[in-house]
């Protein structure tokens, strides 16, 4: 062998070029890994925190209105066009959700009074917050037209069930929560039975994901009351 092979301890400038090229790959891999694993993580999270804030919302909701007063006049809850026209208030008959301990209703066969109300509603200034809205202090019958302004007043106690509804501005902001009722009777032979209203919940929930934005995840619920129909 020559001399000049003997001696030669380095690495040709082709070498080099090769090594410095297959380094830049390993760690460009290695560097679009790590990115991928975190935002995996992240998005894990957030979207772990979405559904447990829509669980948490789900089911108050849902358990007030299968423990809901109901007769013929206030079938145990409404679905109210409050904000905007679309159906995302609803408007529960449960004295003792009110009271927080077993409680009658004051007129059992007629029409429920405020401060035996539960409402769950989007805010009309903050639509990405869903509230839970009871009227303790106020005693007065049932009033469809006096809602809105009950609603917005001082006497209203809300307690926050989740800031994460997603909005839309089709044509004023909006949160995305829709309810819908829907009332079966169970008939038999004739002979009048029970009745049975059902709700139907769709909430539609935002989970921030970094730099490709915001995502929609929707969760769905569904509760029934049942009282005896008359005629």
């Amino acid at each position: 062998m020559c001399r000049i092979c003997r001696n030669r301890k380095g690495l040709t400038l082709l070498e080099l070029l090769i090594a410095m090229s297959i380094t830049v790959l390993v760690v460009g891999a290695l560097g679009a890994v790590s990115n991928a694993v975190h935002s995996s993580a992240e998005y894990g999270e957030r979207y772990g925190t979405a559904t447990q804030h829509a669980r948490v919302a789900l089911e108050r909701i849902t358990r007030t209105v299968r423990e809901a007063t109901a007769n013929e006049k206030f079938p145990g809850f409404l679905v109210v066009e409050e904000q905007s026209g679309f159906p995302d208030t609803l408007v529960v008959w449960n004295p003792t959700a009110v009271q927080r301990k077993p409680t009658q209703p004051t007129d059992p066969s007629g029409l429920p009074r405020f401060n035996e109300l539960v409402i769950f509603a989007p805010d009309a200034d903050e639509p990405n917050h869903l509230f839970e809205i009871r009227f303790s202090d106020i005693e007065d019958e049932w009033d469809l037209t006096k809602l809105s302004e009950i609603m917005h007043g001082p006497s209203a106690n809300r307690v926050k069930l989740t800031e994460l509804v997603r909005t839309g501005e089709p044509l004023v902001p909006r949160g995305a929560v829709r309810f819908e009722r829907h009332l079966r009777d169970s008939d038999v032979q004739g002979i009048p039975g029970l009745r049975q209203a059902r709700l139907r919940i769709e909430l539609q929930l935002a989970a921030e994901t970094g730099a490709s934005g915001t995502q929609a995840i929707p969760f769905f619920g569904s509760a029934a009351v049942y009282y005896v129909k008359r005629q």
